[in-house]
């Protein structure tokens, strides 16, 4: 009993450290245009926390013994909702209302993206499941040569991400995890080592930050296709080694990321929407009325996040006080 506990203890603090990088990593974009050496920051975080993140999810669709494919009117269904009321804002501005699901919005390709996930891991169930992870590595290797796809139905970043996924549910994880506590020393000092030599290759021409997005194809990212899949490529093997040392530092215990990494999902809906509708665009503000706005966006945010968190555990343990007196 105690080792499941502290398995849960460890995944709710990996997510919710996850989770906190991810609201960041998006005040440091929306920041970026009036301090350009934020970009630095930027690929610091984005060259892992999306990687882990999605890997955390592919371990416990794997684990899961749920049919995945039940679980994808949800996440369509929040993908519906949130275009609907990203698509209501302009409506207030006096210009038209109009529904574009074709397009996701700021931060609603994730949702697409678990949609897609769901199919994929419905097959997991064969023996020989590497070749679905195989197959995943390719196709987002190959399919940034196609210039066509983008940011339509989220495409081009679900085939980036999806080895993650597929990765965490097909290999065992609690061994990498294992290793990586056992040798934490390596972890420190290969995390610290991998974020410098990014740090400094930023100064140079043929380092091309976005190669961690997913978003832009090949041609994009270097002069050539060929140049652009051997960055996306190395951009890959630089995340997975972030993210097996990254997973030696969680704690097991219980700390003050467990409450935050139960409510992940919430957490990323509300501060997406909350910076894409609540922040105004840059053009006439300075770096201090920037940070001005962010740091009241952060308490509305807090606020929002812990009021949902804290009804959520309410109604949560009233059902379950319900169901044990029956």
């Amino acid at each position: 009993m105690t080792e499941k506990k502290e398995r849960i203890y460890y995944w709710d603090n990996l997510k919710g450290l996850l989770i906190l990088l991810v609201v960041l990593g998006h005040y440091v974009e929306y920041a970026m245009p009036l301090m350009p050496t934020l970009s630095r920051v930027w690929t610091a975080i984005y060259s892992f926390h999306m990687p882990a993140f999605v890997l955390v999810s592919g371990y416990f669709l794997g684990k899961s013994k749920r049919n995945p494919v039940e679980r994808i009117p949800k996440v369509l269904g929040l993908y519906v909702l949130m275009q609907v009321l990203y698509a209501i804002r302009p409506f207030f501005y006096g210009k038209g209302v109009k529904v574009e699901l074709a397009f996701p919005k700021y931060g609603c390709w994730f949702l697409l993206f678990l949609a897609y996930g769901y199919v994929l891991a419905y097959f997991l169930k064969i023996e020989k499941k590497q070749w679905i992870f195989a197959g995943t590595l390719a196709a987002a290797l190959l399919i940034g040569f196609d210039t066509s796809v983008g940011r339509e139905w989220g495409i081009g970043q679900s085939f980036y991400f999806m080895p993650y996924l597929i990765g965490g549910a097909c290999f065992d994880v609690d061994k990498v995890i294992e290793w990586s506590k056992k040798h934490l020393w390596i972890g420190i000092s290969g995390f610290l080592l991998l974020q410098t030599g990014m740090f400094f290759a930023q100064n140079f021409v043929w380092f091309h930050r976005k190669i961690f997005r997913g978003i832009e194809n090949f041609g994009e990212l270097a002069d050539n296709p060929v140049a652009g899949a051997a960055g996306r490529a190395g951009g890959y093997m630089i995340a997975v080694l972030l993210v097996i040392f990254l997973l030696g530092f969680i704690p097991r215990k219980k700390t003050i990321l467990s409450a935050v990494g139960r409510h992940t999902l919430i957490i990323y809906l509300t501060h997406t929407f909350m910076i894409k509708n609540l922040l105004p665009e840059l053009e006439r503000f300075t770096v201090l009325s920037c940070a001005a706005r962010l740091g009241i966006l952060t308490v509305l945010i807090a606020a929002a996040c812990i009021v949902f968190c804290l009804a959520a555990d309410y109604c949560g343990k009233t059902a379950y006080d319900k169901r044990m007196r029956k």
